[in-house]
């Protein structure tokens, strides 16, 4: 179901995430994608994952033991536009001759930064 489709997309969103967070001068750290972690997840029951509007529960009630109720349960946003990154990546590919009329022009940026 839906986690496994999460994993299956991992190895094309990483590689992009992580040179977005370098760009912002971020060194990525990710231990949720632990194997161990992973794998209790996957066998985590649906009602686990989303309580009505609430997706990621059962994180999210582990991160109320550390983290202030408003960052644990804040909504959530991908990496590359919380953190602005996807402006920059855009500014950047515009800045290398990749103009925003062609089809992904930040995505063939990056392709061309692997």
């Amino acid at each position: 179901g839906a986690q496994r489709e999460v994993v299956r997309t991992l190895p094309e969103q990483l590689p992009r995430d992580v040179l977005a967070m370098r760009a912002a001068g971020v060194e990525p750290v990710t231990p949720i994608l632990h194997d161990r972690v992973v794998s209790v997840a996957l066998g985590l029951d649906d009602r686990m994952l989303v309580d009505g509007e609430t997706r990621k529960w059962a994180l999210r009630q582990a991160a109320l033991d550390s983290l202030p109720e408003a960052v644990a349960m804040r909504d959530k946003k991908a990496a590359q536009y919380g953190s602005l990154a996807a402006r920059e990546l855009d500014r950047l590919a515009r800045q290398a001759g990749y103009k925003r009329r062609m089809d992904d022009h930040v995505g063939r940026y990056i392709e061309s930064l692997l």
